[in-house]
């Protein structure tokens, strides 16, 4: 059994459905849906149990700025969520977002890229700022067929991967400087880029975790489950799962 609760730092299975814009929080305090909207005007059927939908115009949830959504030089992370995209039109959009309004816009998101002149169009993309620079991990699979998408995000030391419905798509991406300090005073952000204005995501969201160590290969698979997800944090025992997708016991 592989126990994750004691690293999870942040935990919403957005199964949210009542007349509040309170987005409920495992590990910490609550997050609050923005947009004028209550959780049961956006509440629909998830990946496992609800999911919140989103409709790319304005609503988002802001999470706070906890101390454990920072990470210091040196501190590996990983986040993991369920997306299900909608029509996007030629503009990147934000899953999860961290980042500075100003300064040295240092912080991290996870967003798929929807301009086509990009070189990542059609991708779900893991990024990094550090500051002198944007390092990011790409998937190689493209993302936009309107169904259930499990991402995962990490930076292990140097070392930034993505890992798509349980398999690590792109390789390691690493370089000297991309362990630095990204933590910053701006709120965690669902949904939303660090500046609630554009790009928001269109589609829906489910299950969204954060972790403040770097997960094995294993430990995505076994949250990716077989496709069906779960919502636990008390896992099974998996083999490596990298280059394939069998091996849960």
């Amino acid at each position: 059994m592989i126990d994750l609760s004691a690293h999870c730092v942040g935990h919403w299975k957005l199964n949210d459905n009542l007349p509040s814009a309170n987005v409920v929080n495992e590990t910490g305090p609550d997050g609050t849906l923005m947009g004028g909207a209550y959780t049961q005007d956006k509440s629909v059927t998830g990946k496992i149990g609800g999911a919140l939908e989103f409709d790319g115009v304005g609503d988002y949830v802001d999470c706070g700025d906890l101390a454990g959504f920072d990470f210091g030089e040196g501190q590996d992370f990983s986040i993991s969520l369920w997306f299900a995209l909608a029509a996007v039109g030629n503009k990147p959009v934000n899953m999860i977002n961290k980042r500075e309004n100003g300064g040295e816009y240092k912080g991290y998101w996870i967003f798929y890229e929807g301009r086509a002149a990009e070189g990542n169009y059609r991708k779900v993309v893991f990024m990094l700022d550090t500051g002198p620079s944007t390092p990011s991990a790409v998937s190689s699979s493209y993302v936009d067929d309107g169904q259930w998408h499990h991402v995962v995000g990490m930076r292990e030391g140097s070392t930034l991967r993505l890992f798509l419905d349980g398999i690590q798509e792109g390789g390691d991406v690493s370089s000297e400087g991309y362990d630095a300090n990204i933590s910053n005073s701006n709120t965690l952000k669902i949904a939303s880029r660090h500046i609630p204005s554009i790009n928001f995501f269109p589609g829906r969201l489910d299950n969204v975790m954060i972790f403040d160590r770097a997960l094995s290969s294993g430990e995505v698979g076994l949250l990716w489950n077989n496709g069906s997800g779960t919502e636990s944090l008390q896992l099974g025992i998996a083999r490596s799962l990298v280059g394939n997708r069998k091996g849960l016991v």
